[in-house]
């Protein structure tokens, strides 16, 4: 049984260390089975970074959460369509400019593949419609429902239109 545990705890660990290569605020772990202080700040800062109760243990819902944002960083092509700024930037309802074009042009692609996703004129502004397009996908992808984009949003949105366009 407690190979059993160490084996679970070394594989949080690899997933808390390959996510902290993309996740600036998530600090590396040494995959060795002991959930010591450097695995639980990496636990908590993870439950920070994803708005999780910041218990540093790991319950279903973080484990859960680090999966899917493991696999999701994994599958992900590196530096395709790489012009999402910052790590904390924000799209929101209210923004206008080039990125909110380029946006929408994706969401518009998905939406002839997808049609339950909702229709997003093309316009450069971040209005009540990208919005809902945007919790659509978010709702998903099991990702927190904001209608904002940020850049996992973006990430994601990107590996979706990627895949729709072979």
């Amino acid at each position: 049984m407690a190979d059993n545990k160490k084996e679970n705890i070394q594989e949080i660990q690899r997933y808390l260390y390959n996510i902290s290569h993309f996740i600036d605020t998530i600090p590396s772990v040494v995959p060795d089975g002991i959930f010591g202080e450097k695995t639980e700040n990496a636990v908590r800062a993870f439950q920070q970074e994803y708005g999780l109760p910041t218990t540093g243990e790991v319950n279903r819902q973080t484990y859960d959460t680090i999966v899917i944002v493991y696999k999701h960083l994994k599958e992900s092509p590196p530096d395709m369509i790489d012009i999402f700024p910052e790590h904390d930037y924000i799209l929101s309802e209210g923004s206008k400019n080039d990125l909110v074009y380029f946006l929408q042009i994706m969401l518009k692609a998905i939406n002839r593949k997808f049609p339950d996703i909702p229709e997003t004129e093309i316009s450069g502004l971040y209005d009540n419609n990208t919005a809902r397009s945007i919790r659509y996908i978010q709702e998903k992808s099991l990702f927190p429902e904001t209608g904002d984009t940020d850049k996992y949003t973006w990430n994601n949105i990107v590996k979706i239109f990627h895949h729709i366009s072979k």
